[in-house]
């Protein structure tokens, strides 16, 4: 049996190696929370390959968008822990989000509105609709607005024939937005989508583009319609709130990338941008949210989540005395649980829903790219919809129908299309390509979009 002396050592021993462990883990936390502080000063360059990064060289960074906002005179910073930063800020900056793959949280919501209403600018662009979880907050102050869902699409306007590249040439100069249009004729996209809601447009696409929601790249007359759809919003909120912010949505966060700089008028839309953002004042922070671009396994994705809660603790005195809840909180959450045995129940079977006939036809032909027969069959409806509004006696030539169309949109007369209708009505259409099938569909569908919006107006 140990002496008591013994004992006293062994306890003393065990004191020591306690307190040793204690301080490894306070300094390994302790330089890990200050290192997003201490590189920036520092000036270390910090590498990684996350979309979007002002760090990343590769054609789908942002690195030549950070150096040319650089070369205006702004001063550029990363922000890697919570928004919530940004009300620390002496004096307004400019916020700019691209392409977000980390969901945003009420707490960032309401650093936001906040940054906003105390003369904030904001830059937001997203395709995937990791944003919209950041905007369906913006309802709380009337402001109901969205990205996507789907890929626009232009067969007329785009870039080398590839209609995923699309071209906007469509720009609505709005009080409040001088200076962004400045030397900008048009803008190459790059599988982008469109901006739903209340703010107002000021790049839209052409009538010839379409929002593809299943992802083939082919108009579906049941749930995709043709446009113009809007790809740019920005409103001065300054001239509904004294003192607020500017705010503008980008449908294609790729338009600010290494790669897409170069194309179009993308450049100086970029350029004009932050100056409008920032009111032409260099003084101002230019701040890329870096924490959301879903980085990789890297020092600077934990930094990114320990800040963020560190930050979000300790900037808002009615949190701080709340972190022994919300210790317990994560604590309770992340530990394993035991899970009770459920007992066996017979399961439940949905019968899948049915479609429409006219659907499953529809379908049916495109699978086989029998385009001739999809067309006559849309032709059909086209037609019917056609004599019933306008009550065009019988009998219906193809002249009639394309003379009616002309003077609904005389935008859209073209010989081609008188013939294609001819040769329909003749029943001597025996073939026709994939490409041609798309313009002649957005030709009808845009014209008949009005037409059954006038007829549902009339109501």
């Amino acid at each position: 049996m140990p002496s008591r002396k013994k004992r006293k050592e062994k306890r003393i021993r065990r004191k020591k190696e306690s307190k040793i462990i204690r301080k490894v883990v306070f300094f390994t936390l302790f330089i890990i929370s200050w290192a997003p502080f201490i590189i920036p000063v520092l000036g270390l360059q910090v590498s990684f390959n996350a979309d979007f990064s002002i760090y990343n060289t590769s054609d789908f960074g942002a690195s030549n968008f950070k150096k040319y906002i650089e070369d205006e005179g702004y001063t550029v910073k990363p922000l890697y822990s919570s928004l919530s930063t940004l009300n620390k800020l002496d004096i307004p900056g400019v916020l700019i989000i691209l392409g977000p793959k980390r969901a945003y949280e009420l707490p960032d919501a309401l650093a936001i509105l906040d940054f906003l209403l105390n003369g904030g600018s904001i830059l937001i662009s997203d395709d995937e609709g990791s944003a919209n979880t950041l905007l369906s907050y913006f309802a709380m102050v009337g402001i109901n607005i969205s990205f996507g869902p789907g890929i626009l699409v232009d067969v007329l306007y785009n870039y080398k024939q590839r209609p995923v590249l699309p071209v906007i040439k469509t720009f609505i100069p709005l009080p409040g937005t001088e200076g962004l249009l400045d030397g900008v004729h048009e803008l190459v996209l790059n599988y982008a989508t469109i901006i739903n809601g209340t703010v107002p447009p000021l790049a839209v696409s052409s009538n010839m583009s379409w929002v593809d929601i299943d992802g083939d790249l082919f108009p579906d007359p049941e749930v995709e319609s043709p446009g113009p759809f809007t790809v740019i919003s920005a409103i001065d909120l300054s001239m509904l709130i004294p003192n607020a912010g500017k705010l503008m949505l980008v449908s294609d966060p790729s338009l600010f990338t290494n790669l897409m700089l170069n194309y179009g008028d993308n450049l100086q839309f970029a350029i004009n941008t932050i100056n409008w953002l920032a009111n032409n004042n260099r003084s101002r922070l230019i701040i890329f949210d870096e924490g959301h671009l879903g980085l990789p396994v890297s020092d600077i994705m934990f930094f990114s989540v320990i800040m963020t809660y560190v930050t979000l603790l300790s900037s808002n005195w009615i949190l701080a005395p709340l972190f022994p809840v919300f210790s317990v909180y994560f604590a309770k959450k992340w530990l394993p649980k035991a899970k009770k045995a459920t007992p066996l129940t017979p399961t439940k079977v949905f019968r899948r829903r049915g479609e429409s006939y006219f659907s499953e036809m529809i379908r049916r032909y495109k699978s086989y790219d029998a385009y001739v027969h999809v067309l006559k069959i849309l032709y059909r409806k086209w037609k019917r919809e056609l004599v019933k509004k306008y009550k065009i006696p019988p009998p219906v030539t193809a002249d009639e129908i394309y003379n009616q169309l002309v003077q609904i949109n005389p935008d859209f007369e073209s010989k081609n299309l008188r013939k294609i209708i001819r040769d329909l009505e003749a029943g001597k259409l025996k073939q026709i390509s994939k490409g041609e099938f798309t313009k002649v569909f957005l030709v009808f569908e845009s014209i008949m979009k009005g037409v059954r919006g006038e007829a549902r107006g009339r109501r």
